[in-house]
C-alpha cells in the first residue's frame, strides 16, 4: 500500500512538472536589460484587447487561451525557452511605456489608434495585432525571402504577350478595346518582372494566427540560419511532416 502510495505521489509531481512548463516571458524591465546585451534572439508577442472591450472578461479569457493555444505546445515551448528571449506586451494594458528612455504610448489620430511602442517593435507604423516579431541578437529585425520570384517564366509571359499584343494591333488597329486591354496587361507583366528583379526582401514581423507546428519550424527557419540560404516557402516545404 506505501509503494502504491508512492507511485501515485511521484505520477502527480510528474504530471504538475509537465503542465506547469511555460514560456519563460521576461518582464519590462528585463526585457530591457537584455536588449542592451546583445546575447540572445528575441522572441516579441504583441496583442491588445480592443476587440474585446465589450467581453465579460471571463469570457474574453476563454477566447484569448482558445487564439493563442499554439503557444502551450510544451515542443514548442522548450524551443523558445532554448533559443529565444521572450517578452509580451498588450498595448491596452499598457497605455504608456518608457523603454531605454524614451516614452511611449498609445496615440489616436484621425480616428486611428496605435501604440507607439509596438511601431517600435515592428518597426512599422502599420501592424496588425495579435503579431509575432523576431529579432537577432543585434535585435535587428531578420530579413528574408518568402518565396523566390519565378523571373524566369515572367520574362516568357512577357515576350509572348508582347507577340501576341502586336499581332492585336496589327489585326483590329491600336484603339481597339482589345488591343487596350492587351497593352494593360504587358504595363501589369512589366511591373510585376520589376519587383521580382528588385529582390526585396521582408521583416521578420509575422502573424500570430499559427499552428505550433508551423510556428516551430518558422522558429526553426531563423534560429539555423537557414533564412540566409533559401526562401521560407521552399523551407516549410522542405521540413513539413
Amino acid at each position: 500500500m506505501k509503494n502504491i502510495s508512492i507511485i501515485i505521489l511521484i505520477a502527480i509531481f510528474s504530471f504538475q512538472g509537465v503542465a506547469q512548463e511555460k514560456i519563460n516571458w521576461l518582464t519590462t524591465s528585463e526585457f530591457e536589460k537584455a536588449v542592451q546585451k546583445e546575447n540572445q534572439n528575441f522572441f516579441i508577442f504583441l496583442e491588445e484587447d480592443r476587440k474585446f472591450e465589450n467581453v465579460p472578461d471571463e469570457r474574453k479569457e476563454v477566447m484569448k487561451q482558445r487564439m493563442f493555444r499554439f503557444l502551450e505546445n510544451e515542443e514548442l515551448i522548450k524551443y523558445l525557452n532554448k533559443n529565444f528571449l521572450c517578452y509580451k506586451f498588450n498595448s491596452t494594458a499598457s497605455k504608456r511605456i518608457n523603454f531605454q528612455g524614451i516614452e511611449y504610448k498609445e496615440v489616436e489620430e484621425r480616428g486611428r489608434t496605435y501604440h507607439e511602442f509596438i511601431n517600435y517593435l515592428t518597426d512599422s507604423d502599420r501592424s496588425r495585432l495579435p503579431a509575432i516579431v523576431l529579432r537577432d541578437q543585434n535585435f535587428n529585425l531578420f530579413e528574408y525571402h518568402k518565396s523566390i520570384p519565378p523571373t524566369e517564366e515572367i520574362k516568357v509571359l512577357l515576350e509572348a504577350e508582347k507577340l501576341k499584343s502586336n499581332y492585336i494591333i496589327e489585326k483590329l488597329g491600336a484603339d481597339h478595346q482589345m488591343s487596350k486591354r492587351s497593352i494593360s496587361m504587358i504595363e501589369n507583366q512589366s511591373g510585376r518582372l520589376q519587383k521580382a528583379q528588385e529582390n526585396n526582401k521582408d521583416k521578420s514581423v509575422l502573424s500570430a494566427r499559427n499552428s505550433s507546428d508551423q510556428l516551430l519550424r518558422i522558429l526553426t527557419y531563423f534560429v539555423s540560419e537557414s533564412y540566409q540560404k533559401t526562401d521560407m516557402e521552399g523551407f516549410m516545404k522542405e521540413t513539413r511532416k
